[in-house]
């Protein structure tokens, strides 16, 4: 599918290239006050669907009258809920766009990769013809691509083999805690 895009690459320049870094450096410093939070951090916060977006829109609509008629005590900061519900709407609309540019720069980088990738795999097809020919150099040339080539489609085994380890490994760790947990409400059960 790719080759057929009939693609030209576009290499940046060394200063282009120093440009769009520095671009996206300033984006990271743009969003200081974002805090720095790993997947662990996340865990526990609510999972916020759409519904859930009018929801919280629905409450804030309702909040200035349920205040005035003090349905909810002073404790409830509404001004912090609205700066709160505003920061996530802004985020969004950043995520979304950050979102799609990482797409397509993911898109165009797997583009530039499979166009390199064709244009070796018809030189490898080259120089091995000429090393099947014998002509001058092109065996030694070949034989030294193939190791390479070898090597790497075995690392490429292996590391299938490590993540496919380490996936048994997992699973065997979670059904082992949930059998260990089994056990113990067994215990407290025929207590």
């Amino acid at each position: 599918m790719a080759n057929e895009l009939n693609h030209t690459p576009h290499v940046m320049s060394p200063e282009e290239f120093a440009d769009v870094k520095d671009t996206i450096k300033s984006l990271w410093t743009k969003l200081s006050f974002m805090r720095s939070l790993e997947d662990d951090n996340t865990v526990s916060f609510n999972k916020i669907s759409d519904g859930d977006k009018v929801f919280i829109s629905d409450c804030l609509t309702e909040s200035e009258e349920a205040v005035l008629k003090k349905m909810v005590p002073l404790s409830v900061n509404v001004e912090k809920i609205q700066l709160s519900d505003l920061s996530h709407n802004q985020l969004w609309i950043i995520e979304d766009a950050l979102t799609e540019l990482l797409a397509q720069v993911r898109r165009n980088r797997m583009l530039a990769a499979d166009d390199a990738y064709s244009g070796v795999s018809s030189m490898y097809s080259y120089i091995k013809q000429a090393a099947k020919d014998k002509v001058r150099g092109a065996v030694a040339m070949f034989d030294r691509l193939q190791s390479f080539h070898m090597k790497r489609v075995q690392a490429g085994k292996d590391a299938k083999a490590a993540k496919k380890k380490a996936e048994e490994e997992k699973i065997k760790a979670v059904a082992d805690a949930i059998a260990e947990e089994q056990a113990k409400v067994a215990v407290q059960s025929g207590k």
